[in-house]
């Protein structure tokens, strides 16, 4: 079985093992823009800056 590179977040992760994901606390920053949720205070900065940067995620772009 490969990876499924369309559920990795940019700094790497893949939400669906989060704690926060599973009880449906977040939505994971690839649906909500790495908008602030209770385990960030500011946001996700990789987010931020991947977005800021254009950086490319396989087929789609932050």
């Amino acid at each position: 079985m490969g990876t499924d590179f369309s559920k990795i977040t940019p700094c790497g992760g893949d939400c669906s093992g989060c704690k926060h994901f599973m009880v449906g606390e977040c939505e994971g920053c690839l649906v909500n823009g790495g908008i602030c949720v209770s385990m960030w205070e500011k946001g996700c900065e990789i987010f931020k800056c991947c977005e800021k940067h254009g950086v490319n995620r396989g087929n789609s772009v932050l």
